[in-house]
């Protein structure tokens, strides 16, 4: 998975086990963590503005040279030469931020390290400026500042976790390519890696060491409300991805809850697939891999699917429930269930430019209807608010909003005055 490109050795051993509640779920743990890899790449870019901070600042940084992708250690490729470990890891950087959506995103991230040819011996005043400008929004005499304060954060989120992403799943992977593989000063290569996962490569090109294997087809989000208990909730993902590599990078999910109290780990109840730890916080998300635990080939669909229980002790839950189009998908089905007697009065479909809060203008606002669902045999009669969104623009967010006429002073919002 993820990295096997190059010379492809026998498949690593699958580790993997059953916690007590039956939960499918990998045994590995990665070598470093999600916040270990923020700091050390948020180290890089902390260089007081010193003219090319990425080259010069990786030694400052050994955990870095030390990731199982950027040491070959998986497969008895390791090396004690710190040269060919950093020139690995620019290339490991590089791929990463190639990968980064929406584009805007991808060109700023290059901007900042270092990878692009017009700003590369600038300081990181004017890095952070030039990639300001690659922003929608930003354009004001400050912007450096600006971007420094608002998006850089998420860059560097994404860069952690797509370093986490490999460290955690590196023991399953096929081989990766040994350092000495790679052209000399890696990052500077003249290949482009595929969004979708594909890599472009002609004789004597270094091959993609980081790219994602399979492409985003479509969503079905469940969100249900126990009429028993207005503070259990179930929510219900599956996702329908291509395969587009035969060795595919873990499938990164995530997901962000408004209430507070309990939260399951999220199980994984489809064949051929299984969660990689626990969910980790990133930012305000949660993040979590799921393994493509069966062997795919080239073409081949499947349907990820994922059930997570909350708790919403402190009753803290806001009604609002939506995701974000993703590069490539075509459709998404978003479904709210509830108790009749939480039937809303007012309900919408709000779509918006980004998920980013900066430009998380809404763009329209849809009606909705609340349908009765029939009866079931013992409990409460439910109903379902439900939107199938089949024009989807990749980046912007799509959203069920609902509320009622209550002018009591109740919990919040969604719960009943009597709750």
């Amino acid at each position: 998975m993820g990295t096997g490109a190059g010379p492809v050795a026998d498949e690593a051993p699958r580790a993997s086990g059953l916690n007590p509640e039956g939960i499918k779920t990998s045994t590995l743990s990665p070598t470093f963590s999600y916040e270990d890899l923020r700091e050390a790449i948020k180290g890089l870019l902390d260089g007081k503005g010193a003219r090319g901070a990425v080259w010069g600042y990786i030694r400052t940084q050994p955990i870095l040279l030390r990731l199982r992708i950027v040491s070959g250690n998986v497969a008895g490729h390791a090396t004690a030469d710190v040269r060919a470990l950093e020139d690995r890891f620019r290339t490991v950087l590089e791929q990463i931020c190639r990968q980064l959506t929406p584009d805007e995103y991808s060109t700023a991230a290059l901007a900042i390290f270092g990878f692009i040819a017009s700003v590369r011996g600038e300081s990181m005043t004017e890095r952070r400026r030039y990639a300001a400008e690659q922003m929608p929004r930003y354009r004001n005499r400050n912007q450096g500042e600006a971007f420094k304060k608002r998006y850089e954060p998420r860059i560097l989120d994404d860069v952690a976790t797509q370093l986490h992403l490999l460290e955690i799943s590196a023991p399953l992977l096929q081989a990766p390519v040994p350092p000495a593989a790679l052209s000399p000063g890696g990052a500077a290569s003249s290949h482009t890696v595929g969004r979708g996962g594909t890599e472009e490569h002609g004789e004597g090109r270094e091959k993609a060491i980081v790219y994602r294997g399979y492409a985003w087809i479509g969503s079905e989000l469940s969100y249900r409300v126990s009429s028993e208990d207005l503070r259990q909730h179930i929510c219900t993902t599956i996702r329908e991805v291509e395969i587009l590599h035969p060795d595919p990078q873990p499938f990164q999910d995530r997901y962000q809850w408004s209430g507070h109290g309990r939260e399951d780990v999220p199980r994984v109840l489809s064949q051929g697939h299984r969660l990689l730890g626990e969910p980790f916080q990133v930012g305000s998300y949660k993040v979590y891999y799921v393994h493509f635990d069966t062997e795919f080939h080239v073409g081949d669909r499947t349907r990820i699917h994922i059930e997570q229980e909350f708790e919403d002790t402190d009753l803290e839950f806001h009604p609002f429930f939506g995701a974000p189009a993703h590069q490539g998908q075509e459709w998404l089905i978003l479904r709210v269930i509830l108790p009749v007697r939480l039937a809303p009065s007012t309900i919408s479909l709000n779509v918006y430019a980004s998920t980013d809060p900066a430009d998380a203008n809404l763009l329209r606002s849809d009606p909705g209807q609340f349908k009765l669902m029939p009866q079931e045999a013992e409990g409460e009669r439910s109903g379902t608010i439900e939107w199938t969104i089949d024009d989807l623009v990749e980046g912007h967010y799509y959203a069920i909003k609902w509320g009622g006429d209550r002018t009591h002073e109740g919990p919040n919002e969604f719960y009943p005055p009597d709750f």
